[in-house]
């Protein structure tokens, strides 16, 4: 805390803290290299190179994916002899065992065979698949950067991507933001079905464990012919991680202690394989548990911020010949704390709280969870089949159901006591169906052309438990069919697709007197489409343009909405003549990947007619529950322009610098005023230092030093005369954190000591909603423990 190095230490600690993240830039030349493995995955049959081919350590999670040109570089932990795994789809898994001295470099070449099933395209329909989707701007978080940021929010790990940042209500509760999109925008995929839950509100984070065996990936900008309606501002992938292909058991252990609120977390994975019946059964289990008090800011503690969660989730897949059968379920469960000094009964109060710097009353840390709190249930189950047909056609049919429960209790009932029953209690129920042919290869113009074809329906009831003014019952049906087709020639990949969707709904909202139901049906049409170019300008350089649109209707809150959100202590009002959103986007990616340097370098814009937005209305509103501050729905003609990317550079030894970066811009084009609750400017410095490489005991592998500078400035483009009050200063933060791998009885293992907000410095964020009422957390020591096995 600041107070035990004095006043004047506080002083130089948060000036340093403010200069050291760009002092960085400049005083680390060096760079990371050691021993490693680099070289290029083709195709054995006509040599051409193979696009995102995994290509993993065996027996740990480090891996890399090859890029457009087929190179890989990997790093090894240590150096030894190590077993490389080459995994694609219509390819068979092959394994390389390389020796590596200490600091050598070493190049490995790979021809992947192609698995017969009576068509040699379909060869180049894995190949030109992976290269439609580079041509998009997808960033993906392997597993290794997933671990660095176990035990905390599915946000938190993604805002290490460039033009991703989240919208926070609290220490606790994050939701992603996609280059200034967020919400229902933003689209969930999770292990193939779009991920159907009550997200229209700021704190309803994503129902998702975060220490879920998967890999992440972000497609910005619209992409609703491959996702539906709904798609405007980028998707969000969950895909699982490969169940095991060859017999036995395994498995792994997370466990995880956090400073700041007395965190406790832990997951444990098992997993194994078997010959059935002529095929291969695989299956994986995996559980979660995560438990924490309030958390703090560097002066005082936030009331009422902790949280329990717990989550499940089993899958096995079959498969034998040409078919291959899959099942899988998952629960998320959770109860978290809203901050208690949100909820007031009067204007003056509420006004007060604005006005102060901190809260009037001191909370004393708790793991406690009192009202105002939230309790969120998900279940997922899926069952898919694919089935590869001897002509090279391959079809896949995938059904899933979803469980949402969403209740929300004020910080009292309207007489005064405290909660008996929810304030808000929502049970969203959904079935979904999905299925596609995809083709082999076909020679079409001197190149490979390949087609996808399909239709996907879904059925949507929500039930509302206590009949609130918030959300209505409603019953929705929705289906769409789409077509898309990408070809490559040498140097050249050309991607297309189109999708028509349909929305058929029947809501009962309650009139203005609120003492009766109406009975509403609305209908939307929409249509979607892409068209893409690739460009590999050289083995080291390649540029995609992308062109696309995509819609979404309105959403039920948004029509609907009118009265007291408790989950983020604001009254919301909807608007029942909203139309459907329609965007057109741009989209220009630059990427490099050389022997020592990386970049990836964004510019888009994407207009948006009929932007539907959530407008603080500059004044509070008076409840029999209390005083809320009111937002209204409003539509309007908008445009987001931005730019973001990411680069990195290997100099010399022992450091590895880099830096992400992102700007977005936010205007009504109607009145040419800025967009509310817009990401400010941000950039991060990173410095990664081999500390240690040369073991001095049979058990120490490696250890290594990160530090990461974040910078993120005061929003100065906003709508005057709305807010309830002005965006906050900018601030800067120091993370380090010192990784170390071990090998203990011949069991694999690392452990992480990290720092978060080194400084303790005191800030607030303009897109957490609880910045109107504290700070943000403190300092944060985190212990982390993966054990393999």
């Amino acid at each position: 805390m600041p107070g035990s190095f004095g006043w004047a230490g506080e002083v130089v600690c948060r000036r340093w803290s403010q200069l050291l993240p760009w002092i960085l830039m400049i005083a680390m030349p060096g760079a990371v290299f050691g021993q490693s493995v680099h070289g290029r995955v083709t195709d054995a049959v006509d040599s051409a190179p193979l696009a995102n081919v995994s290509v993993v350590l065996r027996g740990t999670s480090t891996g890399v994916a090859t890029n457009q040109r087929g190179e890989f570089s990997l790093r090894l932990p240590v150096p030894g002899t190590h077993v490389l795994v080459f995994r694609h789809l219509g390819f068979q898994t092959q394994s390389r065992t390389v020796t590596v001295r200490f600091d050598e470099r070493i190049r490995v070449d790979v021809e992947l065979e192609p698995v017969v099933i009576g068509a040699e395209e379909v060869i180049v329909q894995a190949r030109a698949l992976a290269a439609a989707d580079a041509a998009r701007s997808v960033e993906t978080l392997d597993t290794g950067e997933l671990r660095a940021d176990r035990g905390q929010t599915l946000g938190d790990a993604l805002q290490h991507i460039a033009g991703v940042t989240t919208l926070s209500t609290g220490p606790s509760i994050d939701k992603p933001i996609v280059r200034g999109m967020h919400s229902e925008r933003v689209v969930l995929v999770n292990n193939g079905v779009r991920q159907e839950g009550q997200q229209w509100g700021r704190e309803h984070a994503p129902e998702v464990d975060p220490f879920a065996p998967v890999e992440v990936s972000i497609l910005k900008g619209a992409a609703g012919v491959e996702y539906g309606a709904g798609a405007i501002g980028g998707v969000l992938r969950l895909t699982p991680l490969p169940l095991p292909d060859s017999t036995g058991v395994g498995g792994s252990l997370d466990l995880d202690a956090f400073s700041n609120n007395g965190q406790g977390a832990g997951s444990l994975l098992l997993e194994g394989a078997r010959a059935v019946a002529g095929g291969l059964w695989s299956w994986r289990t995996q559980g979660s548990l995560r438990v924490a008090g309030a958390s703090q800011t560097p002066d005082y503690v936030i009331g009422n911020t902790a949280f329990r969660e717990n989550n499940l989730s089993v899958a096995t897949t079959y498969r034998r010949g040409h078919w291959t059968v899959e099942a899988t379920a998952s629960r998320f469960d959770s109860e978290l704390g809203i901050f208690s000094g949100a909820h007031v009964n009067t204007v003056e109060a509420w006004e007060n709280i604005v006005e102060r710097s901190r809260p009037a009353i001191d909370y004393n840390f708790s793991y406690d969870i009192d009202a105002p709190k939230q309790e969120v249930r998900h279940d997922l189950a899926t069952l898919g089949v694919e089935h590869r047909m001897t002509n090279g056609y391959r079809v896949e049919a995938k059904y899933g159901i979803q469980r949402n429960l969403r209740r929300e209790f004020d910080a009292h009932s309207p007489g005064g006591g405290p909660p008996s029953a929810p304030g808000v209690e929502l049970t969203l129920m959904t079935h979904s169906v999905d299925a596609s042919l995809r083709s082999p290869a076909i020679d079409a113009a001197g190149g490979a052309l390949i087609w996808s074809a399909g239709l996907a329906g879904m059925n949507q009831g929500n039930e509302n438990g206590r009949a609130s003014y918030l959300i209505p019952n409603y019953r929705a049906l929705s289906g769409g069919v789409f077509t898309r087709s990408t070809w490559s020639r040498d140097r050249w990949t050309v991607d297309a697709g189109a999708r028509l969707d349909h929305q058929w709904s029947r809501s009962f909202p309650r009139d203005n007197g609120g003492t009766t139901f109406l009975n509403r049906t609305q209908s939307f049409w929409g249509g979607s489409g892409v068209f893409s170019v690739t460009s590999e300008l050289d083995p080291a350089w390649e540029v995609s343009l992308a062109a696309s649109t995509a819609w979404r209707p309105p959403g039920f809150s948004e029509l609907y909405s009118d009265g007291v959100h408790h989950g983020s202590a604001q009254y919301e009002e909807g608007r029942a003549d909203l139309g459907a959103e329609r965007a057109w986007a741009l989209d220009a990616t630059l990427r490099h990947h050389g022997e020592r340097t990386r970049l990836q370098l964004g510019v888009y814009e994407t207009r948006v007619d009929d932007f539907i937005n959530l407008v603080p209305s500059g004044q509070p509103k008076v409840t029999i529950r209390g005083v809320f501050p009111l937002f209204r729905y409003e539509q309007r003609d908008a445009i987001l322009r931005g730019v973001d990317g990411w680069a990195e550079i290997d100099v010399a030894e022992p450091v590895t610098l880099g830096l992400t970066a992102s700007i977005v811009r936010g205007t009504d084009r109607l009145s040419s005023e800025p967009l509310a609750d817009m990401p400010s400017d941000r950039g991060s410095l990173f410095a990664d230092l081999r500390v240690f490489h040369r073991p001095v005991a049979r058990s120490l592998r490696t250890v290594r030093l990160r530090i990461d500078g974040h910078r993120v400035t005061r929003q100065t483009r906003y709508p005057e005369n709305v807010d309830f009050a002005p965006p906050p200063a900018g601030y800067a933060l120091l993370d380090v954190s010192l990784h170390s791998d071990w090998r203990v009885s011949g069991v694999p293992m690392s452990l992480q000591l990290a720092t978060e907000n080194v400084f303790d410095t005191r800030y607030r964020d303009y897109l957490d909603r609880m910045r109107y009422f504290t700070d943000a957390s403190g300092r944060t020591v985190i212990l982390r423990l993966h054990v393999k096995v």
